[in-house]
Order: C-alpha cells, then sequence, then structure tokens
C-alpha cells in the first residue's frame, strides 16, 4: 500500500510531544536519505553518491548528489514529508497544501544549489518523496505555484519512492538523461496526461513499440 508509510508517520506523530516529534522528524529524514542512497549503490554501482553536500558555504545542504561515469551530476533531495491528516482524508486544498509544502521547499533547495555549481556538470534534479501523491507529474506541468518552482531548474523530475525504484531497476543511469529529456518533451506536447511517473516509465521503455509521434 503506497499510502502506509503516511499513516504509520502520523499514527507515532500523535503520540509524540512537540520535542520528541522534531526529533523524530529529523531522524527519519536522515534514514530516508540513508535507504535513497543506498537503492541507488545497488542498482548503479559505477554511479558515485555523495551526500549532505553545500556548493558553497552559504547554500542549503544537499542531501545526494550522484555522479555519472560521464562526469554530469544529478542533485537528489528525499523528503519524507507524509500527507497530513487534512491531505491524506481532508480536501482537494489539503492535499494541494502538503504537495506544496514538500515540493516548494526542495525546488528552493535546487535552484540555489545550481547556482553555486557550474551548471554545465548538472544533468539534473531529482525530488524522491518517501510519500505517495497522487498525479504528481500532471501538478508539475500545470501553469500553478509547482510548475513555476521548477521552472529554470535542469530536467527537474519529482518521484515517489516506490516508481523511483522501478526506474533504477528498469532503466539503466547512461540512460537517465535520455528519459527525462523524452518525458519532458510528451508533457510539453501533452502526448500522454500521466497520473504517475509509473505510467510515463513504462512509455518510455515500450516506446519502440507503441505510436507516440
Amino acid at each position: 500500500d503506497r499510502e502506509l508509510p503516511s499513516a504509520i508517520h502520523w499514527g507515532l506523530a500523535e503520540r509524540l510531544d512537540s520535542r520528541e516529534l522534531g526529533y523524530y522528524g529529523s531522524t527519519i529524514g536522515k534514514s530516508f536519505e540513508r535507504v535513497v542512497a543506498g537503492r541507488i549503490k545497488r542498482s548503479w554501482p559505477e554511479v558515485m553518491v555523495h551526500n549532505d553536500v553545500r556548493s558553497n558555504p552559504r547554500s542549503p545542504e544537499i542531501d545526494l548528489v550522484m555522479v555519472l561515469p560521464s562526469g554530469g551530476r544529478f542533485f537528489v533531495q528525499c523528503k519524507a514529508r507524509p500527507l497530513s491528516p487534512a491531505g491524506r482524508w481532508g480536501t482537494y486544498l489539503g492535499f494541494y497544501r502538503d504537495v506544496e509544502s514538500t515540493i516548494l521547499h526542495a525546488a528552493e533547495q535546487a535552484h540555489a544549489c545550481e547556482e553555486g555549481l557550474d551548471s554545465a556538470n548538472i544533468f539534473g534534479n531529482l525530488i524522491v518523496l518517501e510519500a505517495y501523491f497522487p498525479a504528481i507529474p500532471l501538478q508539475c506541468t500545470m501553469k500553478g505555484t509547482i510548475g513555476k518552482a521548477l521552472q529554470g531548474l535542469t530536467r527537474p523530475l519529482i518521484i515517489n519512492v516506490f516508481d523511483f525504484n522501478y526506474l533504477l531497476d528498469k532503466i539503466p543511469s547512461s540512460e537517465l538523461v535520455d528519459y527525462l529529456d523524452w518525458r519532458s518533451e510528451r508533457l510539453r506536447l501533452q502526448t500522454t496526461l500521466p497520473t504517475d511517473e509509473f505510467d510515463m516509465l513504462r512509455a518510455f521503455l515500450i516506446r519502440d513499440q507503441a505510436r507516440w509521434e
């Protein structure tokens, strides 16, 4: 169940005081970074993964930096913030506020990090979410707050950890840039309107058998 992590987190959070809740949130965030880094290393052993990197003393910390054999770098922000009860069981507005608060902060960090480094070597920005947010690809292409926040970033991809695991299993690291460029063009042309990144990944994997042009 993709919604299980959020339910577990909030079930525990309800039993913690403010001090314990802050420690719990920090611990969960670092644990999720280690999980994502370990998953990348297992699937793509040729890729170097560095954690807690700063482009300069004043820039925000980058959770992970993937360095491809070509020398290209991907920034990876790992977000373990779960859906709030209002977002999970409440109105669409509550859900959208959860999405915004998670993604906008990650996008702001990514912009600041890109500005501090040579953009020629930055191949993309990945924001990996532990929580399952439906229709993220659509939210990112709409002319709303999220879409505007991602403008100017190099190959931004917002993806939940379940679909990220599938990406790591099915797409070689050497094809990651090709995939991101392919999906960007499909979303721009609106030739497909996916509800999840899994839909885009499946379409990419069968692109030679389907009529996408």
